[in-house]
């Protein structure tokens, strides 16, 4: 067998992910809401973590499966994806665009390409911050999203083997540093490494990497029986780290660094052997994992109409509404139903009819 990992038995689902995700995604909430920021970019490390997840869950899911490297294949795998996510995409964008004509009062031909741009999911491979945060300044993330699964066939076949992956993780990490560092230093190519799909494309490969040693370390645990009171000290020890460097290094460290720091994270708690991961893996987290892509894009188109409402209408506002606490309370409780109803009505019908 060498170091291919092969089993008959298809991996069980990583419900402690789907917890991590979702405090991901709460915390982009969090970054964009009224709440006060903390002392770190949320925003940034929820993006991080991300993509390091996706890309886990992806060389997780398809560990065990084959997929062909062809044109056709990233094609298919790309239009799956799409169909997803696509039509709530382009349902949270008519209204930012009618949001841009109340705020500057005009549509020139500029702004038409841009809607285009935005519609199609390209603006992530602009380096104009006006072109990738355009509207709702939101999608770029599913922009560069689409492009990491497009590669997905490709990057698959060599997150098989255990010693090729690690010496594949450490190359892809090193290039991904390094690429930041000389962007910051001598920036030649003018990129932004917050939303290049080919600097995420990385990172979503990064953790796809870490599947093979995973899925050893997960068999080893099983067979030795290692203790729930053990793996719960170190997640614990973990989170706690992961939380204190956040903000400690906060403006010191490059995003590749925090990148790699969430791989271990993402590592530990996937393992799923301690008090933290079944915390994130018990029923909340699980009910708020099953709408937290149609959170992601509501969050946005919220958000913005309540800052230009209080903005330009504050004075005939609700005073209570204009405290952070409660402002902040009814626009999350407005997301979440506006990610019910479209998850139980109208994702499944509206996928499948694009799908046809």
């Amino acid at each position: 067998m060498g170091n291919t990992l092969q089993s008959s038995k298809k991996p069980k689902r990583i419900d402690s992910l789907t917890g991590l995700k979702a405090i991901a995604m709460l915390s982009l909430f969090w970054w964009h809401s009224p709440i006060p920021n903390p002392p770190t970019d949320l925003g940034a490390r929820a993006c991080e973590i991300l993509f390091v997840a996706s890309g886990f869950l992806v060389g997780y899911n398809y560990f065990y499966k084959e997929m062909s490297c062809s044109w056709t294949t990233s094609i298919d795998y790309c239009a799956k994806k799409l169909a997803q996510f696509w039509p709530l995409h382009v349902i949270t964008l008519i209204p930012m665009i009618y949001l841009n004509y109340l705020n500057e009062g005009f549509l020139d031909a500029r702004k038409i390409r841009l809607i285009f741009v935005d519609a199609f999911l390209l603006q992530a491979w602009s380096s104009d911050p006006n072109v990738y945060f355009s509207y709702s300044g939101i999608a770029w993330f599913l922009s560069a999203l689409i492009f990491c699964y497009f590669m997905s066939p490709l990057l698959l076949r060599y997150a098989k083997k255990v010693k090729q992956s690690v010496l594949l993780f450490i190359i892809v990490a090193f290039i991904r540093v390094a690429f930041e560092y000389l962007e910051k230093v001598v920036p030649v190519w003018g990129i932004s490494i917050h939303t290049s799909p080919i600097i995420r494309c990385m990172e979503f490969f990064i953790g796809m990497l870490m599947v093979p040693l995973f899925i050893r370390t997960s068999d080893k645990i099983r067979s030795t029986g290692a203790g729930f009171g053990l793996f719960s000290i170190i997640e614990t020890a973990v989170m706690a780290l992961t939380v204190f460097l956040m903000v400690k290094m906060n403006g010191v460290w490059m995003r590749g660094i925090f990148v790699l720091l969430y791989c271990l994270t993402v590592f530990i708690i996937s393992l799923d052997q301690g008090i933290v991961s079944k915390i994130l893996s018990s029923y909340p987290f699980a009910l708020f994992g099953s709408i937290q892509f149609e959170f992601y894009l509501f969050h946005g188109d919220v958000l913005a109409y309540s800052n230009y409402i209080i903005g330009n209408h504050g004075d005939s506002v609700n005073p209570l509404l204009l405290d952070w606490r409660t402002r902040s309370a009814v626009l999350f409780v407005l997301i979440i139903i506006l990610s019910v109803v479209y998850k139980k009505f109208f994702s499944r019908r509206l996928s499948s009819l694009l799908m046809r």
